[in-house]
């Protein structure tokens, strides 16, 4: 206190004092040129290069008066006032450096991208504001992108701000009035509305959405959103996402409407019964949990009110890996467990048919995996260096609703269910004929044990031999009196097959010499290998069909009703078909790889990978009419800095048929691309001739750029077969500058579908993130 009095006793007695050094006054650093005027004892006048540090913070100006004894600063001329986190500028500031309260004259307060600015200012406190006549934005740009004037905004940085009468400006073009608002001025998750978005299809014409979000706490949130469709009605959506730890997280979605439009189109009156089905749903849950002692469990479950759901609102599944297009909806869930001696996983899968005219037809044609259970052994060496062993086990039940086969009829020479009533039931005759119907339900144990013994000779080859069994139980799971037909509730498949397999490399280094310098690697491997089936045992049942002496080419033939009607027949999947195998495969591989260093560790990456491959079917030659060669398999990948290829060929050397898929994607600069896709493929029958009626023939185009003001990508789908454009779409996002928000357009032709266009915009209202 008395060295307060003392420096209080030179300014009464120096009318005119320098502060060569900082003077610290009741907690408070200030520096000035001059000192002038006194008239009391508590209070002063600061001249020329005023600096005032108080409470964290810094004032600077070009007068300012202190006053002791109520604890203030006033400032005037050139006024600035910075602490970590705001910047502020005015006129004039008076503020008690106690409470941290103030009044502020034309000030301009910034904090991050927050602005705000008003002609007269309250500071209520460390980070509250009441600002009068003022104009709020996030945005960098003079004048503002957007912004909002009111008569009144009350702002908490890091909070809200709640503005009074506002008015929306875009460019400071007043746009839309509104009678209250608030915005938050927080980077953290926070509750509130969003932005609305508009869209328009074919067959709900306009509509437009509305979402709150909620943040539920630092590990959940939710959105609930409302869409009116012009002619559809009102749809409800909800959406809720929550996090455990890092590795373990769900989320679940679901929307709901009552759809005035679905019981009066055409494509449904003969479906629909007369009473009131309008409502439609869906609903999709996702999770993976990462469980004490290394379990993980999975799970993942779709379900819709009819099968037109997806087609009708495909923007409800686009996020979640289902289209339109798709056969069926994948329902599984699986709790798994990774051990250095093995992997095990139980699970269970359920299938929502979407192959079905009918659109509320109901799921009892669908097959379902409940449960399957999956063992596989790491490879076990006998001995050190010797041969390696393991085993495979899976076992799935085969399982739907109600009955345990689909009851054929025979129609033209073709089996065929033969449908009834409203929403596509089945005509059953009530008697199981294994020579016409088709089993679907049983139970299947499939064991593969391998055992092989890799070397090398002279240092050059490597040769593997390896010998494994296949066990295969079913159980079908029929009455006995289906054995006295001729089919029996049991049946087994074996095998035993051996291979042998040698390979070698050449390899080539280029590059430079020096340390450091980038290097590239050229590996050549041709690789040839011999596969035998020296015992197999095939039942003779009638679920399996025949495929002793089938070609082995047809192994991965796409099922369809030429097996239900010929002698393959349908089976649970492709493991139930055993083919015979005595082949000999030839594969030559080419493949470059560089590598660079970063800050002197060295960094490897692959550049280019062709391969070619083809196998002879020894069994094959030995017949009447012999085609023994498969196709001739060609791939290639090429990933450099500017350009992706990527391609796939397929070329059949009896029906001179090429099938081929390539994509390649040009990126000329970082955020820029043009991709080009090709595609073509014709089917052939079982003794490689050409259904020429199968072809499809495609050109895809696509490109994408990213730029300080404008974000583009767009791709389109032709066929060169039906000449027509398959499908389309683009989407642009705008922008402006400032930081503080964009606009995206989004516009599309799906396949089948018809064009629907999607406008949103989101605010940085904190300038970092968008809402």
């Amino acid at each position: 206190m008395l060295a307060l009095v003392l420096v209080y006793l030179s300014l009464l007695f120096s009318p005119s004092s320098s502060f060569a050094q900082s003077s610290v006054i009741d907690g408070v650093l200030i520096q000035a040129d001059t000192t002038e005027g006194f008239t009391e004892i508590d209070k002063f006048i600061l001249k020329g290069n005023v600096r005032v540090a108080f409470r964290g913070q810094t004032l600077s100006c070009d007068r300012a008066i202190v006053n002791v004894k109520e604890n203030t600063v006033e400032a005037f001329g050139n006024v600035i006032l910075d602490d970590a986190k705001t910047h502020l500028e005015a006129d004039r500031i008076k503020m008690n450096y106690k409470t941290d309260k103030g009044e502020i004259d034309n000030g301009f307060v910034q904090s991050g991208q927050v602005i705000f600015e008003g002609q007269r200012m309250e500071k209520l406190g460390e980070s509250t504001y009441l600002a009068e006549d003022a104009e709020f934005t996030s945005c960098t740009t003079c004048p503002a992108g957007w912004s909002f004037s009111g008569k009144l905004i009350e702002a908490e940085l890091g909070g809200y701000a709640k503005i009074k009468r506002p008015l929306f400006k875009i460019g400071g073009i007043p746009v839309i009035p509104l009678p209250w608002l608030m915005v938050p001025l927080k980077t953290e998750r926070q509750s509130g509305l969003l932005v609305p978005s508009y869209e328009y299809t074919g067959r709900g014409r306009w509509a437009i959405s509305e979402d709150f979000f909620w943040a539920l706490s630092k590990s959940q949130d939710a959105t609930l959103g409302l869409t009116y469709h012009e002619l559809l009605g009102l749809q409800w959506r909800s959406e809720y996402r929550y996090v455990l730890s890092e590795r373990s997280y769900g989320d679940f979605h679901a929307s709901f409407i009552n759809d005035r439009v679905f019981k009066s189109e055409m494509r449904n009156k003969r479906y629909v019964s007369e009473g009131p089905v309008t409502d439609r749903w869906y609903y999709y849950y996702h999770h993976h949990f990462e469980l004490p002692n290394g379990f993980i469990q999975r799970f993942q479950y779709f379900d819709m009110s009819d099968l037109n759901y997806i087609q009708d609102f495909p923007n409800d599944f686009e996020d979640y890996g289902a289209s339109p297009g798709d056969p069926a909806l994948e329902n599984k869930a699986s709790l798994s467990k990774n051990l250095d001696e093995f992997h095990m996983d139980i699970g269970a899968t359920l299938y929502k048919n979407l192959a079905r005219a009918h659109p509320l037809a109901d799921n009892s044609d669908a097959v379902h995996k409940l449960p399957e259970i999956n063992l596989r052994t790491s490879e076990i060496s006998l001995w050190e260096g010797g041969p390696a062993f393991h085993t495979d086990v899976n076992s799935i039940h085969f399982t739907r609703d109600h009955y345990t086969y689909d009851d054929l009829t025979n129609v033209n020479n073709y089996k065929e269910p033969v449908e009834s009533g409203r929403i596509g039931e089945y005509t059953r005759d009530g008697s199981f004929d294994p020579n016409m119907d088709l089993q679907r339900t049983g139970h299947r144990l499939d064991v593969t044990s391998r055992l092989q013994y890799p070397f090398r000779i002279f240092k050059l080859f490597d040769l593997t031999p390896s010998v494994a069994y296949r066990e295969m139980q079913y159980d079908f799971q029929l009455d006995e009196a289906y054995a006295s037909q001729g089919f029996s509730p049991t049946a087994s498949q074996r095998y035993l097959q051996t291979e042998l397999s040698l390979l070698t490399e050449f390899n080539g280094y280029y590059g430079g010499k020096t340390p450091f310098a980038d290097r590239y690697k050229h590996t050549i491997i041709p690789k040839i290998s011999y596969i035998n089936l020296p015992f197999i045992r095939r039942p003779d049942h009638p679920f399996f069909g025949q495929f002793a002496n089938q070609r082995f080419n047809r192994a991965d033939s796409t099922v369809s009703d030429q097996d239900l009607n010929g002698a393959s027949k349908i089976q649970f999947d492709y493991r139930d078909r055993v083919f015979d195998k005595d082949l000999v495969t030839f594969s030559l591989r080419n493949q470059v790889a560089k590598k660079t260093y970063s800050q002197g560790e060295p960094v490897y990456s692959q550049l280019a990978v062709f391969e070619l491959t083809q196998f002879y079917d020894n069994n094959e030659a030995n017949t009447q009419n012999p085609q023994p060669w498969s196709d001739i398999e060609g791939y290639l990948n090429v990933t450099l800095e500017h350009i992706d290829v990527v391609s796939s060929t397929f070329y059949n050397p009896y029906a001179r048929l090429t099938n081929s898929s390539t994509r390649v994607n040009l990126k000329p600069n970082p955020g820029q691309y043009f991709q080009i896709k090709y595609s073509n493929n014709t089917l052939v029958d079982e003794n490689n001739n050409i259904q020429t009626d199968s072809r499809t023939e495609n050109i895809g185009l696509g490109l994408g750029m990213t730029s300080m003001y404008l974000d583009l990508g767009a791709s389109v789908d032709y066929s060169k077969i039906t000449r027509e454009i398959q499908q389309w779409e683009y989407v642009v996002r705008l922008k402006p500058p400032g930081n503080c928000w964009y606009i995206n357009f989004f516009h599309r032709q799906p396949i089948g579908g018809e064009p629907n266009w999607k406008l949103n915009a989101a605010f940085n209202f904190d300038g970092v993130g968008g809402i």
